[in-house]
């Protein structure tokens, strides 16, 4: 019949607690689910080319 092979759409996620995120913006996608999220990825991401 099939060969087993099915494409599965993946999901967004917040790059900084993988949570699931909806998609309603088709232009330009949510990354974080959440301010905090977006502000504490972004220090993270400072430090660590500081420290580097």
């Amino acid at each position: 019949m099939g060969d087993g092979l099915t494409r599965v759409k993946q999901c967004k996620q917040c790059k900084q607690c993988r949570r699931p995120l909806d998609e309603r913006r088709r232009g330009r996608p949510k990354r974080f689910c959440s301010r905090w999220h977006r502000v504490r990825y972004w220090l993270e991401e400072l430090g660590e080319l500081v420290l580097s």
